[in-house]
């Protein structure tokens, strides 16, 4: 699968876990710019040892933007799942 950048607005307060190492993964759901009816919300997974991951999360609040770069993928319960590499927070658009 092909990695591709998309613009997400931020729906729910992010949730972090924190794993051994100074890891961890963050927890994003949001929903694309361009509204559809038929594509409901996506699941954004970021994993990150990042110590600049606080400054992101600060800026991910609820109906605020976010440019992702990442994959695209459906779980086994047929959610829009992605998996980033790249998050750029925006204030709004």
């Amino acid at each position: 699968m092909n990695y591709c950048w998309f613009i997400v607005r931020v729906i729910k307060n992010p949730i972090q876990i924190y794993y051994k190492q100074n890891i961890s993964a963050t927890e994003i759901v949001g929903e694309f710019r361009q509204k559809s009816l038929k594509i409901k919300p996506l699941k954004i997974l970021f994993w990150s040892n990042n110590k600049n991951i606080h400054n992101i999360l600060k800026l991910c609040k609820i109906n605020n933007y976010i440019i992702v770069y990442g994959q695209i993928f459906t779980s086994k319960d047929k959610q829009i799942e992605m998996s980033v590499t790249k998050i750029f927070p925006i204030s709004s658009i």
